[in-house]
C-alpha cells in the first residue's frame, strides 16, 4: 500500500528502515526523501509504532490456563 504520494513510499519501504528507536524523520532520511505536504506522517508514525508494539497472540499464549492450574476441592 502506498503511504506517501509525493515520495512514491509504500507501507514495505517504511517497515524496511523501521525500528525500535526511528523516528518519523529518520524513515524519510533513510529513505532518501523528505516530507513534502505532511499528509502521510500520521501513517508513517502509526506503523512505526506498530513496529515498535508486537501484536499479542493473546493470554492464553503468555498466561497458564487458570482453570487447569487450580486443584479441586472435593468434600470429604
Amino acid at each position: 500500500m502506498i503511504v506517501c504520494v509525493c515520495n512514491g513510499l509504500s507501507e514495505r519501504d517504511v517497515r524496511s528502515v523501521a525500528g525500535p528507536t526511528t523516528a518519523v524523520g529518520d524513515v524519510y532520511r533513510q529513505l532518501g526523501c523528505r516530507v513534502m505536504c505532511g499528509k502521510c506522517v500520521p501513517h508513517v508514525a502509526e506503523l512505526l509504532q506498530a513496529v515498535r508494539t508486537p501484536a499479542l497472540i493473546g493470554p492464553a499464549a503468555t498466561e497458564p490456563d487458570v482453570a487447569r492450574t487450580r486443584r479441586r476441592r472435593v468434600a470429604a
